[in-house]
């Protein structure tokens, strides 16, 4: 394959794994009794937390998650699942 050709595989490879990385969505979890921001999904909250992890939202941005946050005490606040 000519050299043009490879760098352009490249650029594209990269871009789109910088695009999807980018489109993972922020969840605001209870985990462990208090509330956090995290670009992990559910399964894996509760594989590093344990069994206390229950999902509160999923937003674009972790500001948004945050803003949401707030209306429970904010990030670091108490919270229970149940």
């Amino acid at each position: 394959m000519p050299v043009m050709p490879k760098i352009a595989a490249a650029i594209f490879l990269a871009l789109s794994a910088g695009a999807a990385r980018a489109e993972m969505p922020f969840n605001l979890f209870c985990a462990s009794k208090v509330f956090e921001v995290d670009q992990r999904n559910w399964t894996q909250m509760k594989a590093l937390r344990g069994a206390d992890v229950c999902n509160f939202g999923e937003f674009n941005t972790a500001a948004d998650a945050e803003r949401h946050a707030k209306l429970f005490g904010g990030v670091g606040a108490k919270c229970t699942c149940k």
